[in-house]
């Protein structure tokens, strides 16, 4: 007597063994695996700073600025050095790795640090009620930065006139000029001390 051990024909064909996969869900697996690496491999190309960044650090800014006022051209040489290395670090773009490469970029760390003591400059002058154009002599390479600064003590005043007004309105006692610059002053301390941002916004 025969016994039917299986009832399929195969007998590798048993009940309940895994089916291959098929090509075409190898494939859809293999450019999901392909997908997932390349995306791991952009996101490890991201920058993890942009120049402006780096550029940002209150160490660099200032030693920038100190280099370029007094025209030290080896502690620009030096920063240019450590800048690159940490361009490296954090993965900066071409773009701008070129920018502060070479004497180029040597040229363009020493225009950055003149523009930080060109802003310092103005946010002291705008800051004291001093001749802005005294500045805008001293950093003539910043003309396309004046027309907006004009602008802001142009504000300031006309704000500070409206205050002297209604100070005299009330009846004042004393120069309501130099009381509304004081509360001008002290509002601009204020806000920045709570913004934690410096007394006056770059122009």
């Amino acid at each position: 007597m025969s016994v039917t051990l299986f009832s399929c024909s195969d007998a590798n064909d048993v009940k309940g063994k895994p089916k291959a996969p098929n090509q075409q869900t190898l494939n859809s697996i293999a450019d999901k695996s392909n997908t997932q690496q390349f995306d791991n491999i952009e996101r490890a190309n991201q920058p993890l700073l942009t120049l402006g960044e780096l550029l940002g650090a209150a160490d660099v800014k200032l030693a920038l600025a100190k280099a370029a006022d007094e025209g030290n051209m080896p502690i620009l040489k030096y920063w240019q050095n450590q800048l690159l290395t940490a361009a490296e670090e954090v993965n900066l773009t071409n773009e701008e790795v070129m920018l502060i490469s070479g004497p180029q970029g040597l040229k363009y760390l020493e225009f950055q640090g003149m523009k930080t003591n060109y802003h310092n400059a103005f946010d002291e002058a705008f800051f004291n009620f001093q001749d802005v154009d005294a500045v805008y002599d001293a950093f003539p390479a910043f003309e396309n930065l004046h027309e907006r600064s004009r602008e802001l003590v142009s504000q300031r005043d006309q704000l500070i006139q409206k205050v002297a007004s209604e100070l005299e309105s009330n009846g004042f006692e004393g120069d309501p000029l130099d009381e509304a610059r004081i509360q001008w002053q002290n509002f601009v301390l204020n806000n920045a001390e709570t913004e934690g941002t410096e007394p006056i916004s770059n122009p």
